[in-house]
């Protein structure tokens, strides 16, 4: 049960998958793999082309390697833009919701019913999952193979081990 349904929206007041094209096949393999590991709630980001912003922009993406091409610091340039907005986005939203909460907090009678849905966007907002749509979950076995065993318990002794101030928990899969 636990490799079947990870919680992840326990864990995290919104996720947020990144996809420039949420008819592709690509986003529709992601949404199979979310399925998966029992994840139905999400926000869908736009992805941005890093083609189309300034060169002054994507020129200044670090070399990951001598030979890079434009199209290479572009895209690079994109992704990092992409989860710059989808940040950008949610904190926008956080402080917005704490706004509201000071304007109820400080008004002559509060309505409950109002600040209790504040504070809901508060807690909604305070925390952020960012996926790709082009992400895969559970332990790479071969090539374009993977298994979801034992992942789910994994992924709660993480979480478990997280100190109460984490910041940031950043996840990549590595092959066996």
């Amino acid at each position: 049960e636990l490799d079947a349904n990870w919680k992840l929206n326990d864990y995290f007041g919104h996720i947020k998958v990144i996809s420039s094209n949420p008819s592709a096949s690509r986003f529709q393999r992601c949404q199979k793999e979310m399925a998966q590991i029992g994840l139905h709630t999400y926000e869908i980001s736009p992805g941005v082309n890093g083609a189309l912003l300034e060169p002054s922009l994507w020129q200044r993406a670090d070399n990951w390697d001598p030979n890079d091409t434009d199209w290479q610091k572009q895209g690079r340039m994109g992704c990092l833009m992409a989860h710059y907005e989808a940040i950008l986005d949610s904190a926008i939203q956080w402080e917005e919701a704490c706004r509201q909460k000071e304007e109820l907090q400080i008004s002559d009678t509060p309505d409950a019913g109002s600040l209790a849905a504040v504070e809901q966007q508060i807690r909604k907002y305070s925390s952020l999952l960012i996926i790709e749509d082009n992400t895969g979950f559970g332990r790479v076995t071969g090539e374009h193979t993977a298994t979801l065993e034992g992942c789910g318990r994994r992924w709660r002794q993480v979480v478990m081990g997280l100190p109460v101030n984490w910041d940031m928990l950043y996840l990549v899969t590595m092959a066996d």
